[in-house]
């Protein structure tokens, strides 16, 4: 059963996790941070408490996101926000089209824009 302060690290670590939206978060997580799928799932399900290495190495890899403050009335500070959650998105998105085209490079080839097209597709038209 984890202590206090390992579980006031999870819920930290979850809320980012979500705040990031990661769809995959074993497997992005253990990809950036280069830990075993095993190990970051075991400090996700909370079965095993988080070594300050790992939890440090995350929050550097995962700063949390500073979330919208209703109460901003200046239209630049709102606006910026806006921008950093589309550029997270953006960002989110192409790395989900760079993960599967590392898993279907021979159905995936570059595309004029920089985003991959399929291949298949292209010899339909």
């Amino acid at each position: 059963m984890l202590q206090k302060a390992d579980k006031d690290r999870l819920d930290k670590v979850l809320q980012t996790v979500e705040s990031y939206k990661i769809r995959f978060p074993v497997a992005e997580i253990s990809r950036k941070l280069n830990r075993g799928k095993g190990e970051v799932s075991s400090y996700l399900n909370g079965n095993k408490p988080m070594s300050d290495n790992f939890y440090k190495t995350f929050m550097e890899e995962f700063p949390p996101k500073k979330e919208y403050d209703s109460n901003e009335s200046d239209p630049l500070l709102i606006a910026l926000r806006m921008l950093e959650k589309a550029n997270d998105n953006l960002r989110y998105e192409q790395e989900t089209i760079r993960m599967f085209a590392e898993k279907l490079p021979d159905k995936i080839e570059p595309a004029k824009n920089g985003l991959p097209s399929s291949k298949t597709n292209q010899t339909a038209k």
